[in-house]
């Protein structure tokens, strides 16, 4: 009779190693999808809490504000909402003169269209370039 040793050869060494790697790849894959749905649905919710001060200026000026941050900023009703979202952004830019940024740390783009018409608050989005499909707008609310 011969006597087998005990212990895994190494094919099975490797083949152990191969599907952790793949369950591993995946989980990154999950983590950084969730990572990602998360900084779109934190710049939605400033650029909505924006859009709430942009309408709040217009019902006490009944204009819409020249500019995103200085007109906002300097008005009582709407400072409390933009010193708020400031604070949420001032660990990726610290001077309060800064305009305000969307969670990859890009300015936000606002546009008075004039006319009346509401302006336009833009988002470059994860790739983080403007007038591509991932651009998140306050239309888009």
């Amino acid at each position: 009779m011969k006597s087998r040793k005990k212990g895994f050869t190494l094919v099975e060494v490797l083949v152990v190693i191969a599907i952790l790697a793949i369950i591993g790849a995946g989980a990154v894959s999950v983590a950084n999808n969730v990572v990602k749905k998360a900084k779109v649905n934190k710049t939605k919710a400033a650029i909505a809490n924006i859009v709430s001060a942009v309408e709040e200026y217009y019902r006490e000026t009944k204009t819409y504000p020249a500019s995103l941050y200085s007109d906002l900023a300097g008005n009582p009703k709407t400072s409390v909402i933009i010193d708020k979202l400031d604070d949420e952004f001032k660990n990726q830019d610290p001077s309060k003169e800064s305009p305000l940024r969307d969670s990859w740390g890009k300015t936000l783009h606002y546009l008075n269209r004039g006319n009346g018409n509401f302006p336009k608050i833009t988002s470059a989005g994860p790739d983080k370039e403007f007038n591509t499909a991932d651009d998140i707008l306050s239309t888009d609310q």
